[in-house]
């Protein structure tokens, strides 16, 4: 499904919640509580059946948690079943991930896991109460499974040198890969402390050449690397000082059900409403290549900060 532009955009990011059990302070507002009226797994599954006839092979379950939605593992395997959806993943702070790990395994291409820090105490100052042991056992189990496993690592005014090293050698010591995400202008984020090139810089000190790779397990905007030695990869998802419009991909449907074509910019279709007026497949269809049609050459968010938090518009 090409746009305007002419790129294959193949990859659906689908909210199924914008709650969270952790209140990380640059996403999740204290008082936020949840929207009622979201889509249902079956308009969900509904929309999935439709882009993936309009050339979508990718599909992201995110939230909020999505996990704190009754049903969210059984809707990945209800994905991974859509003819031509040939990859499901989810995205996930890892609290609630080992009960639903068993209903996972085998449906599931890779795993995200949030984690900004390797100390408890810290770790439980950023996200509001949370605890890192079981974020850790999560990541584990994980990999224990055979799910790949990318560790999303923001980093945000809390986020220092030493956290950065010591997220790295976790990709050093197991086979998974640890992305270190600039802090975009969304909702309650702030400015933060370390940019890419500032973490890239200081992991080349001191674990010398950071060699290029293509990230197996990718189809998003990571440029991935492996020094020497590393079991695992370090990726660098850089929004800020690496623009990565260009090579974009990818839809975001929010749990209520509007599809948009870029994070910053766009105008969002509403899917729900077309899907609860009676619309016709081929109707839905037109409008998810609308979406498709309107996505914007460039939304670099150097243009100006977006109001509507990513817990809203899935992380």
């Amino acid at each position: 499904m090409l746009d305007a532009l002419g790129r294959d955009i193949n990859y659906l990011r689908m909210s199924i919640t914008d709650q969270c059990n952790l209140r990380c302070f640059y996403c999740m507002p204290a008082g936020w509580s949840g929207r009622a009226d979201l889509l249902s797994f079956e308009e969900m599954l509904k929309i999935c059946f439709l882009s993936a006839g309009l050339g979508i092979t990718r599909v992201r379950v995110t939230g909020g948690e999505p996990l704190l939605r009754d049903g969210a593992a059984k809707f990945c395997k209800d994905i991974s079943l859509v003819p031509g959806i040939g990859h499901v993943s989810l995205t996930t702070n890892g609290a609630l991930l080992q009960r639903h790990l068993p209903e996972l395994a085998g449906v599931l291409s890779s795993c995200n896991i949030s984690l900004d820090t390797c100390q408890a105490e810290k770790y439980k100052t950023i996200t509001g109460g949370g605890s890192l042991d079981k974020a850790m056992d999560a990541i584990f189990e994980t990999l224990r499974l055979g799910i790949p496993v990318k560790l999303n690592c923001v980093a945000s005014t809390a986020f220092d040198e030493q956290d950065a090293l010591d997220l790295a050698s976790l990709a050093k010591d197991y086979p998974l890969t640890v992305r270190f995400i600039e802090l975009m202008p969304i909702g309650p984020s702030s400015g933060a402390t370390l940019n890419g090139d500032q973490i890239f810089a200081l992991l080349e000190k001191r674990y010398g050449r950071l060699e290029p790779m293509k990230d197996s397990v990718g189809g998003g905007p990571a440029a991935c690397f492996k020094p020497k030695g590393f079991a695992g990869k370090i990726g660098f998802i850089s929004p800020l000082t690496s623009n990565f419009c260009s090579s974009c991909n990818r839809l975001r449907l929010t749990a209520d059900g509007r599809l948009k074509p870029c994070l910053f910019l766009g105008k969002p279709v509403d899917l729900k409403a077309l899907i609860r007026s009676g619309a016709s497949d081929s109707e839905l269809k037109e409008a998810i290549s609308s979406a498709v049609k309107g996505k914007p050459q460039d939304g670099c968010p150097s243009k100006g900060a977006v109001e509507e938090g990513m817990f809203r518009i899935g992380g």
